[in-house]
């Protein structure tokens, strides 16, 4: 082949008819010493080559040329040696002829390729590769042992896959499938097989190494000593030989003379659409015709000055005086690069010793200049390829066209368009248009994998004739999107040397899926739809390309109707079960070829390589975890994960932004994900082991977290009208108060997944005990909880587990409680209190040792100490709560209030097991949190049925400590929470979070939404800058002076230095806003907030207490707001009574119906708190126990240290009504039993 191979943009069927192949010729030029341009003598210009049979593919080798006619046959001419194109000639060189082999009588094909000594030609539809040559010194034929001398045409194994595409480089080949992937063999020297060393191959082996791996190719290219490869996103993969630079790697590659595995070209501007290597040099095509160079300039062959540019490893486009060329299509010789340009033009430059740009002058060109074409009709170039010296080209004829005007330079971006461009053609026969600028809505894509090169879906270098004068089919003008003049662009399908147009990519769409889904009747449709999905699944670059929305350059899953055809193999049971262990047996295989190791999958770092796992993810057959092969595919999948580099995952994590963003498709994925990792927990608790299967499931539904979040960043940022970036607005306040960072006008986005879908369920239920999660996370995540940013970057290490030597994740991992979002808050708030628990015993254990070397006792020795020392005792009397509880915290010293409480109710018997305590802060919250102890705002309460602090109260500042010590006692206490309405905005200046706009509606509503009209506010009609500000100044009449009330007075304050003279106008209102907000939320209160929150951090300061989220300490304080008794029934137990026995229905028939008041009540009675603890009812246990029977007056009575409650059985459901309702509206007080 030639050292040129351009890799098609669209891998569709060969549509032409035998009518328009029999309208193709050949032309050739360039050295010809052994007659390789197919004619004799010197061939200094383009000359026709007298071929008279239809013309369906051709290509240029070293030293001879090849032609495939429209029956499949192949015909050549020029070097026999090794009697490699006819058997009954001399070795010197043949004439052009049909190929006189036997093996090849008969043999149709459909693409061919030529090195120094071998060739490979592709047989019709791809359905093998044929080799031979007249030397396998290196394996260059891949037929197995190397050796000189002649090897007769053979089969390359390659497992049975179509065949699209051959590249032959000078003594290496390069293959690729329909499923994407490219094999290599021959020599390998210089590292062109891509291997990763440099041995030869004999036979052909799958290109893994490197970014190679997984993706899903749809170019190849081949130089000498290099090769080159384009995924189906665009990216563009060199290897081999670096000489020079050629493989356009850049300065970071200038020392390495070899690339021994693939590695993606940096820093290109855009999407590349077609690769072509040559000699030392290399091309690669982007979007709108871009044609960018890199390597050896000597010759000019780069087009750019050999003064100028002497070699370089960077690809820089190519430059034409002040304009760039518009290429549809390129080839490489050697030292010469040949050029088709979209107004049909044909260019070339570089080295011209032997006439390889079409003319005598022998002098190298580097400027690209037009070769003109010897033909005696109008004609249009359809086919090129170039090799070592010469080159050949396909042109067809065109019979009817009036004669277009003959250009002066090179078509150029910047002369495309011109306004009597229409006018220049005859409209003849509907043809293929590609404009890469404008939709294409009307044409169909072919099935499989067909991304294009713009928004038209038949653009694309496979299929593309372009214009040299004049066409025998036209279109209608296109409007360019670059003028404002209109462009006609004449094209037809170029042939490509070595590929086979008749074969598509084999890639899975969805709608062949829900075909084969639908069909799935018979035993042979059975069969298709299981072959289809386990090829699909069993190769990850088929797998990766699969299932994609047809028509776009850049590949995207279409995921939400890959489900909905998911949905509908699951809805015919029967067939999803004949379907199911085929799929599951392809997936392990897939996953095998995806990565078996660390090191293999450190070279996933393309989304190409990764949106495969999407779909496997999606697969129904991974919705039952507990099943062991389902279990093991997703285990596979989270190792996967943890295996990629940072890179990897985030790219893994834009593929499930772009792609898996509608809110059904992300939510099945976390709920798949979710269910795999309660599943391990579950599995882990019953082996009392963590296996590392843990952290890594956890890994993955960090990243589907991030994903959630950035879903819904980005879309406020779209709906954003207008936003005040406010930085550090509110700069850091004293004691670290909070900051108000943003303010934004766009409506507040919910993300497609609510958090709590994304929570652990087996947490909940405790299969991993709290004190087992407190001792991870005081050994591996006391530095905080991690991010789902931080989780993209963690890196994996070697070390020794019980399961071996492998690699794991950083011990800041393997906490739950590390990972603080995906747990639920019931779950922390037990951790919160193991931790608690700790530092009380740890406390205790601190004074019996201070006591026991104080008294000098022996160790073995009993010693009494005063439960004082051990305890925080607080004494105190109904009805001087309030003042008992002040005076006893006053007198406390910080260790003292990190004790574990014990409350004691002067002249009561009770003993505290938690439900005194509970009684308690239930009593003291009704006297401190309200508006009438004259700490709170009552306008506010009123207003916005919150407790705001009072900016003009005259309590002293110790009040609103007091107020805060109490909270923090809530908390260390393990107390299920207080009967308080704080705003959020409370709790996230207790723990230092940034602060928004909208918490200000949470307290101010009125204010808030009167800022928010202020910025919202646009004219009806364009007005200049000043008279904007003039009618927005007229309009609201305000300026930077805020008016309020202090202890009955009217007070102003100027929100600036100046404020009184500075009107708000438009152009400052952002600023206005922002002052106004600082002073409602920070500054007014700050004299009585401050104290509030230094009294919570007076008792609360520890690592997990630090951990916590602003909303889960708001719901550990403020406990469960519903009330729901169905959870507190299901959790019951019973002591004397049956659970399906009529008097407990009728006892719970009874609670069920209660309203709120007597829900609450009763929770009191039995708990000594009339709230749910963080998590529901379904958090506590009712233990109902049986105290007697008829006869009988006792009144239900009840232990609410250990919740139990003592009922007796009573004759009828009206009396139990009766007494229980008795005892829930008289009980208070406590007495001994």
């Amino acid at each position: 082949m030639s050292l040129a191979s351009t890799a098609p943009l669209k891998l569709s069927d060969d549509l032409r008819t035998p009518q328009e192949l029999e309208e193709r010729f050949v032309l050739a030029w360039g050295a010809n010493g052994q007659r390789q341009c197919l004619t004799e003598g010197l061939v200094p210009n383009p000359k026709l080559v007298p071929f008279h049979r239809a013309l369906r593919s051709l290509a240029a080798g070293w030293e001879g040329s090849l032609l495939i006619d429209s029956d499949g046959s192949l015909w050549g001419g020029g070097s026999n040696r090794g009697q490699c194109m006819s058997e009954e000639l001399s070795d010197e060189h043949v004439p052009l002829s049909r190929l006189d082999i036997a093996e090849l009588d008969g043999v149709p094909f459909e693409a061919v390729q030529m090195g120094r000594d071998h060739i490979l030609g592709i047989l019709e539809h791809g359905r093998a590769v044929i080799s031979w040559g007249p030397s396998n010194e290196f394996g260059q034929i891949g037929h197995g042992l190397p050796y000189r001398s002649r090897v007769r045409p053979g089969v390359v194994h390659l497992g049975g896959v179509l065949v699209k595409q051959v590249a032959c480089g000078e003594h290496h080949s390069l293959v690729l499938t329909a499923h994407g992937e490219v094999f290599s063999f021959g020599c390998n020297l210089h590292g062109a097989l891509g291997s990763g060393r440099c041995s030869s191959q004999e036979q052909a082996e799958r290109v893994v190494g490197n970014h190679l791996r997984s993706m899903p190719i749809r170019g190849i290219a081949a130089g000498a000593q290099s090769s080159m490869a384009l995924s189906i996103g665009g990216h563009v993969f060199t290897w081999g030989s670096n000489g020079r630079g050629r493989l356009g790697l850049g300065p970071a590659y200038d020392q390495e003379p070899t690339v021994l595995a693939p590695v993606a070209v940096p820093n290109l501007p855009g999407v590349a659409r077609a690769v072509a290597a040559g000699g030392q040099h290399s091309a690669v095509i982007l979007r709108r015709g871009r044609l960018f160079l890199a390597g050896d300039n000597r010759s000019g062959q780069l087009g750019q000055s050999r003064k100028d540019v002497d070699w370089t490893s960077t690809f820089f486009e190519l430059p034409f005086q002040d304009y760039m060329l518009r290429v549809r299509t390129v080839a490489l010789g050697k030292k010469h690069t040949l050029i088709l340009s979209y107004d049909g033009q044909l260019y070339g430059c570089g080295c011209n010793g032997d006439s390889q740009l079409g003319s005598l002058a022998s002098e190298p060109v580097d400027v690209p200049l037009k070769l003109k074409l010897d033909t005696a009709k109008e004609s249009m170039v359809v086919g090129l390829s170039s090799c070592h010296d010469h080159s050949v080209a396909m042109v067809v004829s065109s019979t009817e066209a009036i004669e277009a005007p003959k250009p002066t330079r090179p078509q150029t971006s910047a002369t495309a368009n011109r306004p009597d461009r229409a006018a220049m053609f005859k409209t003849i026969n509907t043809m293929n248009t590609i404009h890469e600028d404008l939709p294409s809505a009307t044409e169909e894509q072919p099935e499989g994998l067909r991304p294009s090169t713009g928004t038209g879906s038949r653009a694309n270098l496979s299929c593309c004739l372009s214009r040299v004068s004049r066409s025998p089919r036209v279109t209608q003008p296109r409007k360019h999107d670059e003028g404002n003049l209109a462009e006609v662009v004449l094209l037809q399908p170029v042939v490509q040397p070595g590929v086979a147009a008749s074969v598509g990519f084999a890639s899975l769409s969805v709608a062949k899926l829900t075909l084969l889904i639908q069909a799935a009747t018979s035993p042979a449709a059975l069969e298709d739809l299981k072959s289809s999905l386990a090829t699909a699944f069993a190769a990850p670059s088929l797998l990766n390309a699969s299932f994609c929305f047809p028509g776009l350059y850049k590949p995207r899953l279409d995921a939400g109707g890959l489900l909905t055809a998911f949905k509908a193999l699951i809805q015919n049971p029967e067939l999803f079960e004949k379907v199911e262990m085929h799929v599951v047996n392809a997936a392990f295989e897939g996953l095998s070829v995806w990565a078996n190791d660390h090191d293999e999958a450190a070279s996933l770092v393309h989304r190409d390589q990764l949106r495969g796992l999407s779909a496997l993810l999606l697969s129904p057959v991974l919705a039952e975890p507990e099943k062991p092969q389902p279990y093991e595919v997703m285990s596979r999948i989270m190792r996967l994960v943890a295996w990629m580099p940072a890179e990897g995952r985030r790219e893994l994590q834009e593929v499930l932004v772009e792609d898996c963003s509608e809110e059904e498709v992300l939510r099945s994925l976390v709920s798949r994900v979710r269910t795999h990792c309660d599943e391990t927990v579950k599995r882990a608790h019953q082996m009392q082991r963590l296996s590392p299967e843990i952290w890594e499931g956890l890994m993955l539904l960090q990243l589907l977290w991030g994903a959630n979040e950035l879903i819904a960043q980005r879309l406020a940022s779209s709906l954003r009208t207008s936003e005040l970036d406010l930085g550090q607005s509110l700069s850091t306040l004293k004691g670290g108060a909070a900051t108000l960072r943003r303010f934004t006008l766009a409506p507040l986005v919910r993300a497609p997944v609510e958090a709590f879908d994304f929570h652990l369920q087996s947490l909940a239920e405790e299969k991993v005990p709290p004190e087992l999660e407190f001792r991870l996370f005081v050994e591996n995540a006391c530095a905080g909880p991690i991010t789902p940013a931080e989780v993209l970057e963690l890196p994996l290490y070697a070390a020794r587990t019980d399961y071996g030597f492998e690699y794991v994740l950083p011990s800041k991992m393997r906490s739950f409680m590390a990972n603080r979002n995906l747990v639920p808050v019931s779950y922390t708030r037990k951790v919160l209190q193991v931790e608690n628990h700790h530092a009380q015993v740890y406390l205790q254990h601190q004074v019996a040792r201070r006591v026991a070397a104080d008294l000098e006792v022996l160790p073995g020795h009993e010693i009494h100490i005063d439960p004082a020392l051990l305890f925080f005792i607080l004494k105190v009397h109904r009805d001087r709560i309030l003042e008992d509880t002040t005076a006893a915290l006053q007198k406390a010293t910080p260790e003292d209030l990190r004790r574990q409480l014990k409350v004691v109710f002067e002249g009561e018997q009770g003993v505290d097991e938690g439900g005194l305590a509970r009684e308690f802060f239930r009593l003291l919250s009704a006297k401190v949190f309200t508006t009438e102890c004259g700490l709170f705002d009552p306008v506010v309460a009123q207003n916005a049925r919150v407790l705001w602090f009072n900016s003009s109260s005259a309590r002293e500042s110790t009040d609103f400590w007091l107020a805060g010590v109490i909270l923090g006692l809530v908390v260390y206490n393990n107390m299920p929470g207080l009967d308080v309405r704080f705003p959020p905005v409370v709790f996230k200046k207790v723990k230092n979070e940034a602060l928004v706009l909208e918490d200000l509606r949470h307290v101010h509503p009125d204010t808030y939404l009167s800022l928010r009209s202020l910025l919202s506010w646009e004219p009806e009609e364009d007005l200049k800058e000043s008279e904007l500000n003039a009618l927005f100044e007229n309009t609201f009449c305000l300026d930077f002076v805020i008016t309020y009330e202090l202890n009955g007075k009217t007070e102003t304050r100027e929100l600036c230095e100046g404020g009184k003279d500075r009107m708000v106008s438009y152009k400052n209102r952002e600023e206005f806003v922002r002052l106004y907000c600082e002073w409602l939320l920070t500054e007014s209160v700050e004299r009585q907030f401050e104290p509030f929150r230094k009294g919570v951090r007076r008792v609360c300061d520890s690592p997990l207490f630090n951990a916590l989220h602003s909303a889960e300490l708001e719901l550990i304080v403020c406990g469960e707001q519903d009330l729901d008794f169905a959870q507190l029934r299901k959790n019951a137990h019973y002591d004397g009574f049956q659970e399906d026995s009529g008097y407990i229905k009728s006892f719970w028939d009874l609670l069920l119906k209660f309203d709120l008041g007597q829900k609450k009540r009763f929770l009191s009675f039995v708990t000594g708190s009339d709230l749910a603890p963080v998590g529901g009812l379904q958090e506590l246990q009712l233990v109902i126990q049986r105290n007697g029977d008829e006869p009988t007056e006792r009144l239900p009575t009840a232990h609410t240290c250990f919740n139990l409650l003592l009922l007796p059985e009573y004759a009828n459901s009206s009396k139990l009504e009766r007494l229980i309702t008795t005892a829930m509206h008289n009980a208070e007080g406590f007495g001994l039993e």
